[in-house]
């Protein structure tokens, strides 16, 4: 990680003879470590790698490092937790210590880095545009493709403008971004950074029924007390509730977005009755309006119990307030639509949609207009008949014809329910206020 270097070399002193073996230069730098519990839970594994006798020198290299960074922790439940993780490693027989090493030691210095990058022990790059930019792009990360408008190469990004788009180059965008007026620039970016760690390991780990009882206690204790008191209790509240982590990366983010979180998520459990599901983790990152975008972006992951999504409210100029309902229909449709299907099933929805498409486009465009929707929209909604779905419970569900409804409950699954769920209070709220240019 990049981390790693400023630690060894700016930690650990040089005083340590270079010339020793492996195993002696290890066991000497874990005696410098001035927390008693770290320091012997680390020398037990360091001693349990060394009797194990399997790539001894590739996996002590790194153990010192990770039992500084532990030993930097601020919240002592946590670095609780990460030595109950460490101990129980070493009371691992052989054969499974070697299979669980890798796993375990990569949560371990991860959360480590999760809790000290959050409390700003250190940080992963500098806060400064270009070297997010780039170090979003070198992680591969979701947030560069949908902050840039959709990567279209490594030089060139789109610039989205009510539907259309054309590419600008890297250092075009990057300072438009810099010049900005409407967005929370040095704040984002500070946050974005603080975030990305935690994000990874809550998103990779969560689901693990070992680790989640440590994230939650991380999110509890550490991640939200970062925020505002009356913010900080509507997180509190949506933990307790649905046992959603919500990780909200926009600095820009007001009060009334989270109040408009929290009332949809009640109303999809009030109207599902028991039949709504939901993730374990929503992750809202920063977004902007800079290049033209008019939409807000979204994406789903039924299989690693996620939504992301690039904003709530106040992040695009044709305000909807949509993307949340629109993941969250794309969620709980995964876990219906698919519960019973083969190949046959699949194969007849495919031609079952294109039929359907060719016949009743037109009077679906009418139905979907009717309810509110902006013709982006639509466009998007006629992709696919997930897209139809979703797209369809944004509008205003009480003006579609009963032929409309009948037709996305029975001929392409959606559960009648969703239909009922009325519009968010808070969505009108902030309509209004932009309309009248509050």
């Amino acid at each position: 990680m990049l981390v790693n270097s400023i630690l060894r070399y700016k930690v650990i002193p040089h005083s340590i003879n270079k010339s020793l073996n492996i195993v002696e230069t290890v066991r000497k730098k874990l005696n410098l470590i001035n927390d008693a519990d770290v320091r012997e839970s680390f020398k037990n594994l360091c001693e349990k790698t060394v009797s194990v006798n399997l790539n001894v020198k590739d996996r002590l290299a790194d153990i010192p490092t990770v039992a500084q960074k532990v030993e930097m922790l601020e919240h002592p439940q946590t670095k609780k937790d990460i030595l109950s993780v460490i101990n129980k490693l070493c009371t691992e027989k052989n054969d499974k210590f070697n299979v669980l090493y890798a796993g375990k030691m990569q949560f371990v210095e991860g959360l480590a880095d999760s809790s000290n990058i959050l409390n700003e022990k250190y940080t992963n790059v500098k806060s400064n545009p270009v070297s997010y930019y780039r170090w979003l792009k070198r992680n591969n990360y979701w947030l560069a493709d949908v902050i840039e408008g959709r990567l279209a190469d490594c030089n060139h990004y789109r610039k989205h403008e009510y539907g259309r788009s054309k590419l600008i180059s890297y250092h075009q965008y990057l300072n438009l971004f810099v010049n900005a007026s409407n967005s929370n620039i040095k704040g984002t970016f500070e946050k974005s950074l603080r975030d990305e760690q935690f994000k990874k390991i809550a998103c990779c780990y969560y689901c693990n029924p070992e680790y989640a009882p440590i994230i939650d206690r991380f999110y509890n204790n550490e991640y939200i007390t970062k925020f505002g008191n009356n913010i900080r209790q509507i997180l509190s509240d949506i933990k307790n509730e649905y046992n959603i982590m919500v990780v909200p990366t926009n600095a820009s983010l007001c009060d009334t977005e989270y109040q408009y979180l929290k009332e949809e998520l009640r109303l999809w459990k009030e109207y599902g009755n028991r039949k709504a599901v939901f993730p374990s983790i929503i992750d809202i990152n920063a977004t902007d309006n800079i290049l033209g975008q008019t939409h807000s972006f979204g994406s789903t992951s039924y299989l690693y119990n996620r939504i992301r999504l690039s904003g709530l409210l106040f992040d695009y100029t044709d305000l909807k307030g949509d993307t949340l309902r629109h993941e969250l229909g794309h969620y709980n449709d995964i876990s219906y639509e698919n519960k019973y299907i083969n190949w046959f099933e699949k194969k007849f929805r495919y031609f079952s949609w294109h039929i359907n498409k060719f016949v009743y486009k037109y009077k679906w465009r009418k139905e979907m207009k009717n309810a509110g929707i902006s013709n982006f929209d639509i466009n998007y909604a006629l992709t696919a008949r997930q897209e139809l779905k979703a797209i369809s419970i944004e509008g205003d569900t009480s003006k579609y014809s009963e032929s409309y409804k009948k037709m996305l409950v029975k001929k392409f699954k959606l559960q009648d329910w969703i239909l009922n769920i009325p519009q968010n209070i808070y969505k009108v709220c902030v309509k209004s206020l932009i309309d009248t240019g509050n």
